[in-house]
C-alpha cells in the first residue's frame, strides 16, 4: 500500500480545535515529535502546498444549447462558458439509472480497522484535494473539491476514486475552498451540499461564505461532460473580533445551520455556529459556542484541524489534523454545542497522508474516507478507506 508519512496513536480523551495566531498555511515540521497523550514518537513530513494552476475547460448551464464553430468566452463572475447541452439520461434515455437501496445508517462498535487503497482518484483535475464528502443520494458517490486556485467546481467520484462528473457552481468565484458537507437543504427540500470557502491564511478576508446548492442525481456508473448547477444559496459569515483561518465545516444532521472550526496551532480551538436564520446573501456574525482540545503530537502544525464530518446519525464527528484522523462521540445533551464534552478516539491504527487535509464518513457510516491534497505532486492520490472490522 503506497503512502506517505503516517503515523499512529493512541486513545485519547480529548478534544479537538485550533487557535487565531497563524497568518501563513502551517506546515508540518520535518522532524520527529513526541505524542504528549500516547506516548510515541512519531515521524511528521513537511508540506508546503502549491496552488494548482486554473483548469482549461468549465461547462454549461443545463440547459444551455450546443455552440458550433465558436470558442467559449472567458469565465466570467463564477458564470461558466457555453459548451455543450447537457445529456443526463441513463441507459434507457429516462434519466440516470435509480440508485440502489440505501441501508439505515449504522454506527461502528468495533474498533475502525487499518485504512486501505480505495482507488486511485480518477480525475487528473482533482490535484489538490481539500474537501471529501459522501453523498446522502446515492451511497455509491463521492464529492470532492480543489483547494485555493481552482474555479468554483466539484468532483462527483465513485468509492473507487473513479471519475463520474464534474459540477461547477452557477456565479459563485470559488477564492479558498476547505471542506464539504452533505445536509437537508435549508431552504428548499431535498438534499444539498454544502461547500466552505472560508481559508483565510492571511487573515486578510473580514467576510467569508458557506455556499449551499441541491445535489444532483447522477449515475455512478456513467461519465459525464462538465456540468454547471441551479442557484446557488450564499451564506456570507464573519468572525466576532478578528478575522480566523477555518478549513472545517460541519452540517447539523437536520441542516438547520452550521459550525466552524477554527485552523490555528495551540491545544484548544474555537467553534463557531451560525446564528440563524440562514438567508440567502444576507451577512451574520457567527456565535462562539465553545472551544476543543486538540489531540495528537507536539510538533509545529501537527494539532491543526484540516478537515472534519459529521457521522449520518449525527452522533459521531469525524476530524482530521496533520496529525492524525479522530473520531469524537459527542454529549448526548450538547451535542455539536457542546463539542468540549465529546470524547475523542484515534482511529486504529490513525494515519495521516502527505499534506493530507479531507475527511469525510461513507454514506451510510461504516465507512471514513480520506485522501491527500498531494498539492507538490507526490504521488500520493489515492483515495484511503477505513472500513468498521476489527480483523482488518
Amino acid at each position: 500500500m503506497k503512502m506517505n508519512a503516517f503515523w499512529r496513536v493512541g486513545a485519547l480523551s480529548i478534544l479537538v480545535g485550533c487557535s487565531a495566531e497563524s497568518t501563513e498555511r502551517s506546515t508540518v515540521a520535518a522532524d520527529a515529535g513526541r505524542a504528549v497523550d500516547a506516548g510515541r514518537a512519531v515521524d511528521v513530513l513537511r508540506a508546503e502546498p502549491d496552488a494548482p494552476e486554473p483548469p482549461d475547460a468549465t461547462p454549461t448551464p443545463m440547459d444551455a444549447t450546443p455552440v458550433a464553430d465558436a470558442a467559449p468566452p472567458p469565465v466570467d463572475q463564477g458564470r461558466p462558458p457555453d459548451v455543450a447541452a447537457i445529456d443526463d439520461t441513463g441507459p434507457s434515455g429516462d434519466g440516470p439509472a435509480a440508485p440502489p437501496s440505501r441501508p439505515a445508517p449504522v454506527e461502528c462498535a468495533r474498533p475502525w480497522g487499518r485504512p486501505q487503497d480505495a482507488g486511485a482518484l480518477g480525475d487528473p483535475d482533482l490535484r489538490e484535494a481539500s474537501g471529501l464528502v459522501g453523498s446522502r443520494r446515492d451511497p455509491r458517490i463521492l464529492w470532492s473539491h480543489n483547494d485555493s486556485g481552482d474555479s468554483s467546481r466539484l468532483f462527483a467520484l465513485r468509492t473507487d476514486g473513479a471519475r463520474i462528473a464534474r459540477y461547477f457552481l452557477l456565479d459563485v468565484m470559488a477564492r479558498d475552498f476547505e471542506d464539504a458537507a452533505s445536509a437537508p437543504c435549508p431552504h428548499q427540500p431535498g438534499d444539498c451540499l454544502w461547500i466552505a470557502d472560508v481559508g483565510n491564511n492571511r487573515l486578510d478576508r473580514p467576510e467569508v461564505v458557506v455556499y449551499v446548492v441541491p445535489e444532483p442525481e447522477l449515475d455512478p456508473e456513467r461519465e459525464y461532460p462538465p456540468q454547471t448547477s441551479g442557484p446557488v444559496l450564499r451564506l456570507p459569515v464573519r468572525w466576532p473580533g478578528a478575522p480566523r483561518n477555518c478549513e472545517a465545516l460541519v452540517v447539523a444532521h437536520d441542516g438547520s445551520t452550521f459550525y466552524l472550526v477554527e485552523k490555528a496551532e495551540g491545544e484548544t480551538a474555537s467553534v463557531h455556529r451560525h446564528p440563524g436564520p440562514m438567508m440567502d446573501g444576507v451577512s451574520a456574525e457567527l456565535v462562539r459556542v465553545g472551544d476543543l482540545r486538540v489531540p495528537g503530537p507536539v510538533v509545529a502544525g501537527a494539532r491543526l484541524v484540516t478537515g472534519a464530518s459529521l457521522h449520518p446519525l449525527g452522533r459521531r464527528l469525524a476530524v482530521r489534523t496533520y496529525g492524525g484522523v479522530f473520531e469524537y462521540f459527542l454529549d448526548p445533551e450538547g451535542g455539536l454545542d457542546r463539542l468540549d464534552l465529546a470524547l475523542a478516539v484515534s482511529l486504529t491504527p490513525a494515519e495521516a497522508e502527505f499534506q493530507g487535509e479531507a475527511i469525510g464518513y461513507g454514506p451510510n457510516g461504516d465507512t471514513l474516507f480520506t485522501v491527500s491534497e498531494d498539492a507538490r505532486a507526490q504521488g500520493d492520490r489515492m483515495l484511503h478507506r477505513y472500513t468498521c472490522t476489527a480483523d482488518d
